[in-house]
């Protein structure tokens, strides 16, 4: 059974988030205010290589098997920390190892993730379990995104900002 969140945690996050950016600001805190402050969700995607994408049942032997920190947002913030810009990432990861991967991937990469909350829900990350064959193409109908609870309502809270 996968515990509820309510809508008012979510929203309560990200006000206090958006909340302490503006305190920074004018406290004159220019090292650490943002340039590029991305608001979106952080995945782990889990890519598996084969030869071929199998037929729906079927079970082949794969060529190779990758994780990656994955989500629209979460790529956006590392190219732009990457690109030496002062980036903060708002976002919100589940309470496990891909959670606690992508935080410090964020920090590796020149991302601030002060505002990066972990579910105290215990829900996981969401994750995309993609295939890929060996002329690199993935399939729509065999990639699967795992939204995690703890993503679905933070990213609903955004839509009612």
């Amino acid at each position: 059974m996968v515990p509820q969140l309510t809508l008012s945690r979510s929203l309560g996050h990200l006000q206090r988030a958006a909340s302490g950016l503006r305190f920074a600001a004018r406290r004159g805190f220019a090292t650490t205010h943002p340039e590029v402050c991305v608001i979106g969700a952080s995945v782990m995607d889990m890519i598996a290589y084969a030869d071929r994408i199998p037929k729906v049942g079927e079970t082949i032997l794969g060529t190779g098997f990758n994780l990656g920190f994955g989500g629209k947002g979460a790529n956006q913030a590392v190219q732009a920390g990457l690109l030496g810009t002062r980036t903060a990432m708002i976002s919100k990861v589940g309470e496990d190892s891909f959670g606690r991967d992508t935080v410090d991937n964020f920090k590796r990469m020149g991302v601030d993730a002060a505002h990066v909350s972990v579910s105290g829900e215990g829900l996981p990350t969401g994750s995309a379990a993609i295939m890929v064959d060996k002329e690199g193409s993935n399939s729509k109908a065999n990639a699967f995104l795992m939204i995690s609870p703890a993503t679905f309502f933070f990213c609903s809270a955004l839509l009612l900002l």
